[in-house]
């Protein structure tokens, strides 16, 4: 599905039902557990385990570990696409079609906020979209994702003891 700097993402099906699939790339890492890569895997995790389903959020499934010690993270495929590639490839030029775009991804931070969680990393590479049934007066959702750069801003998350700065600490 894509590459990033600290990782790739492929869709994989199970049981009929698609996921993305994220690995984040330690290969380029002299010492793990100081690594940026390390890091972004906490700070993914922390978050996602902050936080509940939320309609303008990628969801987060599950985190897996394979035979050579790789960690992944299964995710809820966003078929659709990223909202940059909407905005090169076709425009936006529907006022409502913006707001409501706009409408959903500042729903979706509200609810990170509301977790203690800023995401740090906001741009249109990382809002992906969803088509939407016909019935509805609206094309698509936006969904929130890529939580890798994320600050947790207090020192518990629902229960969860973290770091105040878990991508400095």
């Amino acid at each position: 599905l894509g590459k990033g700097s600290f990782g790739k993402v492929w869709l994989i099906k199970r049981n009929e039902i698609q996921y993305a699939l994220k690995n984040i790339n330690f290969e380029s890492t002299f010492h793990f557990t100081y690594s940026i890569e390390y890091k972004t895997l906490m700070n993914e995790s922390t978050a996602y385990l902050g936080m509940e389903r939320h309609i303008n959020l990628v969801t987060f499934i599950s985190f897996v570990k394979d035979k050579h010690d790789r960690i992944y993270a299964i995710m809820e495929y966003v078929p659709d696409g990223k909202l940059s590639d909407l905005i090169n490839n076709k425009g936006i030029q529907d006022p409502k079609m913006i707001l409501d775009l706009a409408i959903d991804i500042a729903s979706g931070l509200s609810y990170i906020h509301s977790c203690c969680i800023l995401h740090r990393d906001l741009n249109p590479n990382n809002i992906l979209i969803e088509k939407v049934p016909n019935e509805y007066e609206r094309k698509y959702l936006a969904k929130v994702s890529d939580f890798g750069l994320s600050k947790i801003r207090s020192n518990t998350i629902k229960g969860i003891s973290t770091r105040k700065n878990v991508a400095t600490s």
